[in-house]
């Protein structure tokens, strides 16, 4: 193992509970994020299998549902043949997640154990072990056509049929079939597939190139170079706007170009309709609170809130991240939306798109929360105190906590009986040396209601551990910072909107595309460029948040 403390156990407890949350396409993103010293420690325990890892080849590829059936049966090597010995072809069965038993249909088909099955089950079936359904054959194609086709003749009758069909060259004289391909395309054995990619690319090419809004700013050539993945240039014909950006097949919508390609600048003008995601979000908040309306403009026109619950002053946002990124949004656009709103004494929240996505439960939760709705109340002096293991407490954050585990020096856990049912934990300051110790996380169990359990935890290490300074941040975007007042902390300046660059469907930190990284991370890289530069020239771009609040508590 990678971690002397990362035993087999954990890892598959861990990769178990996550199974249990999210989908299992996403669970080997999920773990790589959330567990990188668990994922680390899987990746070293079945390194025999990176042989076989063909990442350009998806079909090939090493899933992680292999790696775990490795690690739970303690192979050292993928499984051989049963019937030849060699070593498999195909790998992992990914659908049944087992290894298959034969490298081959021939090899399945010549194994005496499956001949032999094969016999009771023919011999149960119609009384005898060689039977092959000939003349059962014979029969139904008898009853099928009548007693014109007899079995004899079946094969000759199918011939006729296709020389009357216009098939005859390909049935009666293959070999003009092949002298056909050598003269038209100098191979006997053409497969057209490459000339059919070529030609479609070609006249969507052509299309691109009759649009009355967006030109493509790249030859034919190149387009025919690239792939799915590739930056092109492109011109807004409407505004004037040059811009890169790749194709986007993930709408779903005609075969314009503007379905696929989309001007930065005049595009989110548009009609836009809503989202299913947001919709989802609405419905939730609506069967919870009935007077929650949906795209309000009444508390910061012309301004619109996705959904506004006005008998408890609260507001959310639903933050789609393709229409919420740098190239659609201000740096400052999800901050000033929230300073508005708090103008109006209202409570803005802000959900992100993978968010709702990945950590729907949890996002719920916390809407509950604030709405006041819970499934259970247990007051913490009712509750007992106890140190929480690292493992425990990192799948307690994980399922419990927006932004995930974080490493920390003490963890401290609320358990009523032998539940763990609130948790808070400490480390050193990430960011501001100034101060001695930081609050890294506070959270309930999912549901819970525990009055009473940040102040009972934080006074248990305040008494524990006597502190000479504590810190602590509060996200913008979800917190209005009473919690923190309530428990003696004084207020410092707020910071800067930080941002996130998005993956897909997904937001990834800052910190792992620090510039100093991407050389080893980027297809086109320029050491000359900033870190942001860098980042767009790949397809990436930024969302932002709305900055945290700082808090500290001297003693």
């Amino acid at each position: 193992m990678n971690e002397k403390q990362i035993t087999k156990e954990q890892i598959l407890n861990i990769f178990n509970e996550i199974c249990e949350k999210i989908s299992p396409d996403n669970a080997a993103r999920y773990m790589r994020g959330h567990f990188p010293a668990e994922y680390s420690a899987l990746l070293e325990a079945t390194s025999f299998l990176d042989k076989f890892d063909v990442p350009e080849d998806k079909n090939k590829k090493i899933s992680i549902f292999e790696r775990i059936y490795c690690l739970h049966n303690g192979f050292t090597d993928r499984p051989k043949c049963k019937h030849c010995g060699v070593e498999y072809v195909c790998g992992f069965n990914k659908q049944l997640r087992e290894y298959r038993k034969w490298c081959s249909a021939k090899c399945q088909a010549s194994d005496p154990d499956c001949i032999a099955e094969s016999k009771t089950t023919r011999l149960n079936k119609y009384g005898d072990e060689t039977y092959h359904g000939v003349e059962k054959a014979k029969e139904t194609r008898m009853a099928k056509n009548g007693g014109k086709w007899h079995a004899a003749d079946f094969g000759r009758k199918v011939k006729q049929a296709k020389i009357e069909n216009g098939h005859a060259s390909n049935w009666v004289n293959p070999e003009k079939a092949k002298s056909t391909k050598l003269e038209r395309y100098g191979c006997s054995c053409f497969n057209n597939t490459t000339k059919n990619k070529i030609t479609r690319k070609t006249n969507f090419y052509v299309a691109l190139s009759e649009s009355r809004n967006i030109a493509p700013a790249f030859t034919l050539e190149e387009y025919l170079r690239g792939d799915k993945n590739t930056v092109f240039e492109w011109k807004c014909l409407r505004c004037g706007t040059a811009f890169s950006s790749r194709f986007n097949y993930n709408f779903k919508c005609g075969r314009r170009v503007e379905d696929h390609v989309r001007c930065p600048t005049c595009f989110p003008h548009e009609k836009i309709e809503t989202s299913n995601e947001e919709a989802e979000l609405f419905d939730f908040v609506r069967s919870i609170a009935p007077d929650a309306v949906q795209s309000d403009r009444t508390v910061i026109y012309p301004q619109e809130l996705d959904v506004y619950v006005p008998s408890k002053k609260l507001a959310l946002e639903f933050d789609g991240l393709y229409w919420h990124n740098d190239e659609n949004k201000p740096n400052s656009y999800h901050l000033d939306k929230t300073n508005a709103c708090m103008d109006e004494g209202v409570t803005l929240l802000h959900v992100f798109e993978d968010e709702w996505l990945e950590k729907r439960a949890i996002v719920e939760s916390r809407i509950k929360n604030v709405l006041g709705v819970y499934s259970k109340t247990v007051f913490a002096r009712k509750c007992r105190i106890s140190e929480v293991d690292a493992c425990t407490a990192r799948i307690f954050q994980n399922g419990n906590h927006l932004q995930g585990a974080v490493n920390s020096a003490v963890r401290l856990g609320l358990y009523l009986e032998d539940e763990l049912v609130a948790l808070m934990t400490f480390g050193k300051c990430r960011f501001d040396k100034k101060h001695e110790w930081e609050m890294l996380r506070f959270c309930c169990r999912l549901g819970y209601h525990v009055p009473g359990a940040a102040g009972k935890l934080l006074r248990h290490f305040e008494k524990t551990y006597e502190p000479k300074s504590l810190v602590s941040y509060a996200d913008k975007r979800w917190s209005t910072g009473r919690l923190y007042e309530a428990l003696g902390f004084r207020k410092l300046p707020d910071s800067k909107p930080n941002y996130f660059y998005i993956d897909g469907r997904s937001r990834v930190s800052r910190i792992r595309f620090q510039k100093h990284k991407l050389a080893g991370l980027l297809e086109n890289f320029d050491p000359g460029k900033s870190e942001v530069e860098n980042m767009k020239a790949n397809g990436y771009r930024r969302i932002f948040d709305c900055g945290n609040m700082v808090f500290e508590k001297a003693y």
